[in-house]
C-alpha cells in the first residue's frame, strides 16, 4: 500500500478533477497519520500535510455542494476518474505483485524492476509531471479567475475577490515555476522542460531562499540497528570508571521509553543521530560539544536530560570519550525498551587540553580559549532570545511546541472559513 501511495498516487496531485485530488489527499493523510503514530519525524509530517491542503476544495470546509454541472460533463468526468483509477491500479499490480501461474494462493508483493529501470522511470515521470503540472495549474488558474467574475456579488466584493484571486494565482504560478528546477534536479532530471525565462528568474531569486528541496532519506538507515553515539566522562583517570551523558530525547538509557515529541525537532539530539552516521572528522561541532561538556558550561548542560547529569554539572569530567552503538527494540518479554551492541570507538579518550588544541587549529576556538563569535549578529535580538530560552527552558520543550501547534490549527481554520464566507 505504501508503494501505491508514494509512487502512482502522487501523480494525482496534478489531476484535473477534484475527485481524484480528494482521493490522493486522503491517501496521503492516512500515510502521514500512520507515520506520526509510529515514529518521530519532527515537523516533516505536519509540513507535508500543509502542502497537501492545497488539494482540498473549499466545499470540504463549508459543508456545501459544488455547483451543478451538465450531465455530459459529469459523465465524462466520472469516466475519466474511473479510467485513471484503473490505470494506476493495474500499473501498481504489474510492478509490485507477483501472481502464481497456477492461479492458486494470494499474490506476493515483489519489486518487478531493477535500479536502472526505476531511475529511468523517475527521470521520465519527473519531466512529464512538470508539463502536466503546468497545463493543469493553468487550467485551474483560469477557472479560478473566471469563477471570481461570474459569481453574483456586489461590485465591492467582486473587485475584492478578483484582486485576491489574481494575487493567489500569480503567487502560485511564480512559486511553481521557480521550484521546478530544484524539483527536477532533486531527481537527477534535466531542466529542459522548464522555459529559460523561468530558469533565469529562479536563479535570480535563489538568494531569497523561497524554495528548498527537502525530504526523508532516499535510502533507509538503521536497518541493522539504530546507530547512536554515547558520550561518556570520567572524573578519575583515562581508564575510567565511565559514566554516560544522557540526552532528553535520543536513545541512551536502555530502560527509557521513547517520547512522542512531534512536531518538535530537538536540534542537538537530532544532530547526534546524524553524527552517528559518519565520524567526528566530518562533524566538527561534535568536538565543540564534547569540549563544552568537559568545561562544564551550564548552557550546554541545560540541553541534556534534566536531573541525570547533576554529578558532571557540579564536577566536570577530566576525560571524555564516545562509543558507537547500534540500538534495537527489545522483545515483549524484556523489562527494557532497548538492547544495544557496541560497534566501535567513535571518539578516543581525550581531555580538555587536547580538545582545545584541535579547536584552536580548526579556527573554532580563539587563542584565549573562547569561541569565535559572529560580530555581525544582532546583540539585542541575541539577548532577547537567550531570555526567552531561559524562561521556556523550565518546561519540556516538546510540550511547548505541541501546545502552540494545537492552539494555532483551529485559529487558522476558523479564519479561513470566515474569510471565505465574507
Amino acid at each position: 500500500m505504501t508503494y501505491f501511495i508514494e509512487i502512482p498516487a502522487t501523480f494525482l496531485f496534478f489531476a484535473p478533477t477534484k475527485e481524484l485530488r480528494a482521493f490522493t489527499f486522503w491517501l496521503q493523510m492516512s500515510l502521514m497519520l500512520t507515520i506520526m503514530a509510529t515514529g518521530n519525524y519532527n515537523f516533516f509530517n505536519a509540513l507535508y500535510i500543509t502542502l497537501c491542503l492545497s488539494l482540498m476544495d473549499d466545499t470540504w470546509l463549508e459543508g456545501r455542494q459544488s455547483k451543478r454541472e451538465s450531465m455530459i460533463w459529469d459523465r465524462l468526468k466520472r469516466s475519466f476518474n474511473r479510467l485513471v483509477f484503473v490505470v494506476i491500479t493495474v500499473a501498481t499490480a504489474f510492478y509490485f505483485l507477483k501472481f502464481d501461474k497456477a492461479g492458486q494462493g494470494w499474490p506476493s508483493f515483489v519489486v518487478n524492476f531493477d535500479k536502472t529501470e526505476f531511475e529511468h522511470f523517475v527521470r521520465t515521470s519527473g519531466e512529464a509531471s512538470i508539463g502536466a503540472g503546468m497545463v493543469f495549474l493553468g487550467i485551474e488558474a483560469t477557472l479560478a479567475v473566471w469563477d471570481s467574475l461570474r459569481v453574483p456579488r456586489s461590485k465591492v466584493r467582486k473587485v475584492f475577490y478578483l484582486a485576491t484571486t489574481t494575487l493567489y494565482v500569480g503567487v502560485a504560478l511564480v512559486m511553481f515555476g521557480i521550484s521546478s528546477p530544484r524539483y527536477l534536479m532533486g531527481m537527477n532530471c534535466r531542466t529542459d522542460p522548464v522555459p529559460k525565462p523561468i530558469l533565469q528568474l529562479s536563479s535570480k531569486l535563489d538568494h531569497l531562499e523561497l524554495t528548498h528541496s527537502y525530504g526523508l532519506f532516499r535510502r533507509m538507515t538503521g536497518v541493522g540497528g539504530r546507530p547512536e553515539v554515547v558520550i561518556e566522562g570520567s572524573t578519575v583517570s583515562p581508564n575510567g570508571p565511565w559514566e554516560e551523558f544522557h540526552f532528553p530525547y535520543k536513545p541512551g538509557n536502555l530502560s527509557e521509553r521513547p517520547e512522542i515529541i512531534l512536531p518538535h525537532q530537538p536540534r542537538l539530539d537530532w544532530q547526534m543521530w546524524f553524527a552517528a552516521l559518519g565520524s567526528f572528522h566530518h562533524n566538527p561541532w561534535f568536538l565543540s560539544l564534547v569540549h563544552r561538556l568537559a568545561k562544564g558550561e551550564p548552557a550546554v548542560y541545560n540541553l541534556l536530560k534534566k536531573d541525570s547529569n547533576i554529578r558532571f554539572a557540579q564536577r566536570p569530567p577530566k576525560y571524555v570519550r564516545a562509543l558507537l552503538y547500534h540500538y534495537h527494540f527489545s522483545d515483549l518479554n524484556s523489562s527494557d525498551w532497548w538492547w544495544r551492541e557496541q560497534k566501535e570507538e567513535y571518539l578516543p579518550v581525550t581531555d580538555v587540553a587536547s580538545l582545545e588544541e584541535f579547536l584552536v587549529k580548526s579556527g573554532m576556538l580563539g587563542s584565549g580559549g573562547k569561541y569565535v563569535k559572529d560580530e555581525s549578529a544582532n546583540k539585542v535580538l541575541e539577548d532577547w532570545l537567550l531570555r526567552v530560552r531561559d524562561l521556556l527552558g523550565r518546561l519540556p520543550h516538546h510540550l511547548i511546541v505541541q501546545t502552540v501547534f494545537l492552539a494555532v490549527i483551529p485559529i487558522v481554520l476558523s479564519l479561513g472559513i470566515n474569510m471565505r464566507r465574507w
